[in-house]
């Protein structure tokens, strides 16, 4: 499979994920939506890894049944690790704003690759996961699933001074390309607050906002 025909299945399937996360989310109201959505796609990106169409079934299906996999193993460990009715948001994020890496990894020996996926939101991840050539992106994959590298050159049938190499490369560029996304929005918001000061100032549209959130509103409406 090429990498272009993996990336629109995981584009032309994310509806999946969210008809699954809404049904959880109805069976619970508890759970955060958005977070269990992000579970999901998990799930839907080890369909894309992992489907074989010679099997018999169709990729919906597959995908369906991985997908509803990890949000199973998510829910079934809120529950057991609560005596009440804990939400979703309070287990997953603890004490964070935004679900790390660190949470959905094993424990080993701290090193530096381990140190900089603790900064990667899973959103952050996957994004840039996904554009990656498809033997890169398996790599990182397995390790973003707690896997060691001597484990994932057993199972991949490499070298483990290969799997190594692709960790260190792409984990520091991983780190980068989040750097520079942050940065990027930094400057939205700049730009936004400038554009928002100008309406408040100028009267640029015939709109009375009454705060700054509103404006900003009004200003994503002209992007879109």
């Amino acid at each position: 499979m090429s990498d272009l025909d993996w990336r629109k299945l995981v584009e032309n399937n994310q509806r999946l994920v969210w008809y699954y996360a809404k049904r959880y989310k109805s069976r619970d109201p508890a759970i955060d939506l958005e977070e269990f959505a992000q579970i999901g796609m998990v799930g839907l990106i080890k369909a894309a890894e992992t489907y074989d169409e010679k099997k018999g079934n169709t990729f919906a299906t597959y995908a369906s049944r991985c997908i509803l996999n990890e949000l199973n193993m998510a829910y079934r460990s809120i529950k057991k690790r609560s005596d009440d009715c804990v939400s979703i948001q309070e287990y997953i994020l603890g004490t964070e704003e935004t679900l790390m890496i660190q949470d959905c990894i094993a424990d080993e020996n701290v090193n530096i690759e381990r140190e900089i996926f603790n900064q990667i939101t899973i959103e952050e991840a996957l994004n840039i996961i996904i554009n990656l050539k498809s033997d890169i992106r398996t790599i990182l994959l397995l390790y973003f699933e707690g896997k060691t590298q001597k484990e994932i050159a057993e199972r991949l049938g490499i070298s483990q001074s290969y799997v190594s190499r692709i960790i260190k490369k792409n984990v520091h560029r991983l780190q980068l390309q989040v750097q520079f996304s942050q940065r990027q929005k930094e400057k939205e918001y700049k730009l936004k607050k400038k554009g928002a000061r100008y309406l408040l100032t100028d009267g640029a549209r015939q709109h009375e906002a009454s705060s700054f959130e509103e404006i900003v509103q009004i200003l994503d409406e002209w992007d879109n």
